[in-house]
């Protein structure tokens, strides 16, 4: 009788081997797939945040020219005025008027000399000769009167000058491109500092500055700006009152304590650059902290106010702002998310929202103080800079 034996099928090693190998393969494979997928997941979030951050920017700036002009005051004051001073020296909301002047021609002097801006802004009185304390001047020399000739220089080349720079004393290097964003409201009564703020050694954020306008010889016109109440600046008893009083040219401000009596407390331009604090820095910042600003740069067209540069056909066209920024991950972020994030620049153009002139020089009939026969405006001014040149 005849037995059938069965062969049993197994698996021979190798075919175990080849198996396992290719399950080694499949899931080293479909994990690097998923860590690929994570951070890519990671990295698209991230960059969706920077993206968010540069909105967030660009929208609270929008808001600011749009409800305001381009302050050519404090652009003369900070590029052309205190030009070549340290940032601790050099101070916001001062001299204002100062560029408004530049554009009056002085008219004529009762000694028959030859007229300076600013040395003989103002009206002279011809009658009397000198003008009793309380007492007003009887008969103004009506010939001293200024003429606003709606160019600056009054007389002489416009292309020697503007709001940004002064050939006269030199650093006229790209006039319009700057870093910082000086914006007054439509009353001209308040200001508004935008720059780039340090919030950690290494990380920027766009800070802010408000500053609010002072009629102290109640004459109509803004005489010089305080910070505002919710910003931290210095004078008004912060033990730097000499320096602000200083600071000001303006003939009521002779002693430390008008600076006390008017409450006037001033923002320097070095405070941009000192790690923010929130009990002492001026300015504020007001973008999201996970980001930071590596570069901004703001460029200002025209390069003199169009509404008092009228005869400048050169400057006939609606103020703009031109932004350009660069945002990037703050370190903290980096920290949490290592990888290669790129930087993300941006720019865009946005048209002033006022539509029409802010006087800010004193009007012209203002009868020149006969004890010094000049204007205050001439211990604002350097020399180089009366004309004609």
């Amino acid at each position: 009788m005849m037995r059938f034996v069965k062969t049993k099928k197994g698996v021979s090693l190798i075919e175990v081997l080849i198996a396992v190998s290719l399950f080694a393969i499949v899931a080293t494979i479909s994990s690097n797939i998923l860590v690929d997928t994570v951070k890519l997941q990671k990295k698209s979030s991230l960059s969706s945040t920077i993206y968010e951050d540069l909105r967030i920017i660009v929208q609270q700036i929008t808001n600011e020219v749009q409800n305001g002009a381009i302050d050519y005051e404090e652009y003369y004051n900070i590029y052309v005025l205190q030009n070549g001073k340290s940032a601790q020296d050099t101070y916001y909301g001062i001299n204002y008027g100062a560029y408004g002047s530049r554009f009056y021609d002085p008219g004529i002097r009762i000694d028959g000399a030859t007229p300076k801006n600013p040395n003989d802004l103002g009206v002279e009185c011809s009658y009397p000769e000198t003008v009793p304390v309380g007492e007003d001047c009887q008969v103004i020399y009506t010939l001293s009167t200024d003429l606003n000739t709606g160019r600056s220089p009054y007389y002489g080349n416009t292309d020697d000058t503007n709001a940004f720079c002064d050939k006269s004393i030199g650093k006229c290097n790209e006039p319009g491109v700057i870093d910082q964003l000086f914006l007054i409201d439509k009353t001209g009564k308040k200001k508004t500092i935008l720059g780039k703020k340090k919030t950690s050694n290494n990380d920027y954020a766009v800070g802010i500055m408000r500053m609010d306008g002072l009629d102290i010889d109640q004459n109509g016109v803004i005489d010089t700006f305080t910070c505002n109440e919710n910003f931290s600046c210095i004078g008004d008893g912060t033990g730097e009152d000499s320096k602000v009083e200083a600071a000001i040219k303006l003939p009521f401000f002779s002693t430390t304590s008008a600076v006390k009596e008017y409450g006037i407390r001033l923002p320097h331009a070095s405070d941009l650059e000192d790690v923010f604090d929130v009990n002492s820095s001026q300015f504020v910042p007001i973008t999201p902290l996970r980001t930071t600003v590596k570069d901004l740069k703001f460029i200002i067209k025209p390069l003199d106010d169009p509404y008092k540069a009228y005869a400048e056909e050169k400057m006939q066209s609606h103020p703009t702002v031109t932004v350009i920024i660069t945002l990037g991950l703050s370190d903290l972020v980096k920290d949490l998310y290592p990888g290669d994030f790129p930087d993300v620049k941006i720019q865009t153009t946005i048209a002033s929202g006022v539509l029409n002139r802010i006087d800010s020089y004193p009007p012209i009939s203002e009868v020149k103080d006969k004890a010094n026969k000049d204007t205050w405006l001439k211990d604002v001014f350097p020399l180089s800079l009366t004309s004609p040149y």
